[in-house]
């Protein structure tokens, strides 16, 4: 008897509902299925509940789609259906305090209704429409919503009369991930005319710190001096990173060290993208790098890979809106202007007419080209021909131009020379840190032309 009885429930049939995948909602009207999706671009993967997202290159896709061919009962079966609008928004409504984009619009032009050379009306509509957002604007870990509300018409058949259909709507949400360290080093160099670097070093750190913590990045570590451990184990945490200890052609140095042969506080292009460790983050890949230390850039291409960051190239997403900035040379990290053998500095200087008495400021200082291209990065460039350029390259090339590094390679007796030596970019020189990124000039234009122009944290697409 108890056989039989497990017997009869195993013959029972089995039905199975297959489930929409997250941000997915779908309904079905007679013999239409109308889709609303929310999806992820590239290089984040397929949109999942919470799924973190960082940089300026966060594209979303909202997306409507019907459908004809649905099995059904009762009722004409509608001859076609098409989608007429879709809304959409990132963030919070701003309208009630939110920090979100406004509800974006667009109007959908009728489908074709016939394939080329005529024949059966068409059975599928699809409307995709994208907007790019910077996670910049948002706190580290913050929640971003996002919504989408899909509006459709359908027809009986041989009717161009359209009957409105109530809109299909759905939610989703991701994380915003802004994460950093900076760094000083506590080992000084000593060389004619400067004081050693680690005077100066914690205040380069510190400038770096400040303004990406006014960027909306958590900072993985609050000290300015870390060990080799400490960075390592923050490697595969952090999205942005910046040095101002010493470095090398092969390795870079944490804060307690400036000696090449100190492997305990020496970390070699090897070992770094080991710890980044690219093929197994769980957290997105790093955005910028920046080494205001000595020979990390040109030649050195171990540098930036091991960051994950590579040549820019237009058919890899991967590669868009990252930066890696170095120097090609050994990096001065500030001269002393009251040694009368420096005299190239003061053709960059400038007074400082608060200061009491005014004070002679000259260039040279990377504490000076820090600040100037965080604060750029921030509010745009100073120079008129790119009055609007927020990308990193430009903001780079304008502290160089206005607080000239100097090299180490000074050649002659005293009087010392110190030749200039420009910080250098690799990767994407379009990347941006606060604003939202644009690949190419037909993206660019579309910024420029939106009601916030090039200082925009959101770019809607046509």
């Amino acid at each position: 008897m108890n056989r039989m009885r497990f017997l009869l429930v195993a013959l029972l049939p089995c039905f199975c509902w297959a489930q929409d995948p997250y941000g997915t909602v779908h309904v079905d009207n007679r013999n239409i299925r109308l889709t609303a999706s929310i999806g992820l671009g590239e290089p984040f993967g397929q949109l999942a509940e919470n799924k973190k997202v960082s940089g300026t290159n966060v594209n979303i896709t909202f997306t409507g789609h019907t459908q004809i061919g649905v099995e059904y009962t009762g009722g004409t079966p509608w001859g076609k259906a098409w989608i007429t609008k879709i809304e959409a928004r990132i963030g919070t409504d701003p309208g009630t305090g939110g920090n979100g984009t406004p509800l974006l619009s667009w109007n959908i032009l009728p489908p074709d209704t016939q394939p080329p050379g005529g024949g059966e009306l068409a059975t599928v509509h699809l409307a995709t429409k994208t907007v790019r957002f910077a996670s910049t604007h948002f706190a580290h870990l913050d929640s971003v919503p996002l919504y989408i509300k899909v509006y459709w018409d359908c027809f009986l058949p041989n009717s161009t009369t359209p009957v409105p259909q109530t809109p299909l709507e759905t939610t989703a949400t991701v994380k915003a991930y802004n994460r950093f360290i900076s760094f000083a080093t506590t080992v000084g160099d000593n060389f004619p005319g400067m004081p050693p670097k680690s005077v100066t070093s914690v205040e380069e750190a510190q400038m770096a710190k400040t303004k990406l913590e006014e960027a909306n990045h958590q900072t993985a570590i609050s000290s300015l001096t870390q060990s080799k451990t400490t960075i390592v184990d923050q490697l595969d945490e952090i999205t942005s990173f910046v040095s101002a200890a010493h470095g090398a052609v092969s390795y870079y140095h944490d804060s307690y060290s400036n000696s090449g042969s100190d492997p305990d506080h020496k970390l070699t292009w090897t070992e770094n993208g080991s710890a980044v460790n690219i093929a197994g983050r769980t957290v997105p890949r790093p955005n910028y790098v920046f080494f205001w230390s000595c020979e990390t850039f040109l030649g050195n291409p171990a540098a930036a890979a091991s960051f994950g960051i590579y040549n820019y190239t237009d058919s890899a997403p991967e590669t868009w809106s990252k930066a890696f900035c170095g120097f090609e040379g050994s990096v001065i990290s500030v001269l002393d202007p009251g040694n009368t053998g420096v005299v190239s500095l003061y053709d960059f200087g400038e007074w400082d007419m608060t200061a009491d008495p005014p004070t002679f400021i000259p260039a040279g200082y990377l504490k000076q080209h820090i600040e100037h291209v965080f604060k750029t990065l921030k509010t745009g460039t100073e120079n008129p021909a790119k009055t609007l350029s927020v990308k990193i390259f430009d903001c780079v090339d304008e502290a160089n131009q206005l607080f000239m590094p100097r090299s180490l390679a000074y050649t002659g007796e005293f009087p010392y020379n110190f030749p200039p030596l420009p910080m250098e970019v690799k990767g994407d020189l379009r990347a941006t840190l606060n604003w939202v990124y644009t690949r190419n000039a037909t993206e660019a234009f579309l910024l420029s032309a939106s009601v916030s122009g090039a200082k925009s944290w959101y770019l809607k697409f046509p």
